[in-house]
């Protein structure tokens, strides 16, 4: 019934969140853990931007790294990308992905955290990553499946849009190039802007995909 701000690193911040016209969500709570959530900021300043997580429901937040870049920090995921999308995995406490958007210049690859925001690799294979889930694990194994819409760089066609899939991520391999398998090139007939991706945490191989 009430609302008060946020504490990050005991001051509220104003910017930096999106604007109306953005498709970005860039809030997730942790799966494993009801009192932890996570946002990512894209001030490009060392105060405000980066990723930011909350161990008491939201109410206070300290920041776990700043703004995500890639190409050995030559390009940086702040303004440029529009519909980015982050989300944690189920039944990894601390695990998230993040994908860079809809950016056509400056696309990101698939991001990946296993220690709560601290530090980010790029996933192995992803070429532009537009959107992105985890869910559930196959048969046999003990970690996830992602999914992402966007280009892979392993495929036979790597500038081709498309959805792709790999089962065969380790969390203590981060660096391993996983098998990325194309589910299809473009279900709703194009690949213009999907703008959100979610898995079926019950059923092993089921994903949605979301346009708009």
């Amino acid at each position: 019934s009430s609302f008060s701000d946020c504490s990050f690193n005991g001051s509220p911040i104003t910017s930096g969140w999106g604007g109306f016209f953005w498709n970005r969500k860039i809030v997730c709570a942790d799966l494993v853990d009801a009192s932890t959530y996570y946002a990512y900021n894209i001030l490009a300043n060392a105060s405000g931007g980066g990723l930011w997580r909350s161990t008491d429901d939201g109410a206070n937040w300290t920041k776990m790294s700043n703004l995500i870049t890639k190409d050995a920090g030559a390009v940086v995921m702040n303004t440029g990308a529009v519909n980015w999308m982050m989300t944690a995995l189920p039944g990894q406490e601390g695990h998230l992905l993040i994908g860079g958007g809809s950016d056509f210049n400056n696309g990101f690859p698939l991001m990946w955290s296993v220690d709560g925001g601290a530090n980010w690799i790029e996933v192995p294979g992803t070429g532009v990553a537009w959107v992105a889930c985890a869910g559930k694990e196959a048969p046999g194994a003990s970690y996830p499946p992602f999914y992402y819409a966007g280009t892979c760089s392993t495929d036979p066609n790597p500038s081709d849009p498309g959805v792709f899939a790999a089962t065969d991520l380790d969390p203590n391999d981060t660096g391993a190039t996983p098998t990325w398998v194309r589910c299809c090139r473009a279900p709703a007939g194009n690949m213009d802007g999907p703008k959100n991706m979610c898995a079926d945490l019950d059923t092993f191989g089921r994903w949605f995909l979301a346009f708009g």
